[in-house]
């Protein structure tokens, strides 16, 4: 998630601003579409994987996880078999 994306915003930098206006303690939720293929289309809106997400923001020094709607704790592992479910 390194450099511009599709709408031209680099999600770096953006993310990190996002992550500066938290309190300590407090809570970030992200609500993402994806298919947790990995595939990174030229000039389309990537399908990160679970990891994607957990590098980017524990970079900035943050707890993080990642769970589903159930709550269960979501990994690559999850993941892959959700996917190959749904083909």
């Amino acid at each position: 998630m390194e450099g511009l994306n599709l709408y031209g915003a680099d999600v770096f930098k953006e993310t990190e601003k996002l992550f500066k206006l938290l309190h300590p303690g407090g809570f970030f939720v992200l609500e993402i579409i994806t298919n947790h293929s990995g595939k990174r289309p030229i000039n389309e809106v990537h399908n990160n994987i679970v990891e994607d997400y957990l590098k980017l923001f524990n970079s900035f020094g943050v707890s993080t996880s990642a769970k589903d709607w159930l709550g269960s704790e979501l990994t690559l592992k999850i993941c892959l078999k959700i996917l190959a479910e749904e083909e």
